[in-house]
């Protein structure tokens, strides 16, 4: 993967993060999907979600995880 593209990605991620957005991400057909929402502090709700699909490679799957963000994989078909 381009090393500008994983720059980038990374820093969109740590944007979510660092503005209290919680992800989850999990393999769907050979990609990452990532589900981005906003956690409302307080207890009130989040109102906030977005979804994006990045390239399933190890520069994103080590910038997820490196940051606590656990990738959900895949089962192989049975």
């Amino acid at each position: 993967m381009d090393p500008i593209q994983v720059r980038e990605l990374e820093t969109q991620l740590e944007e979510w993060l660092n503005q209290g957005y919680q992800l989850l991400a999990d393999e769907v057909e050979g990609e990452l999907r990532l589900t981005i929402v906003y956690v409302a502090r307080a207890g009130a709700v989040g109102k906030e979600r977005e979804q994006v699909f990045w390239p399933l490679v190890p520069e994103t799957i080590s910038a997820l995880e490196s940051r606590g963000v656990p990738v959900q994989r895949e089962s192989p078909p049975a």
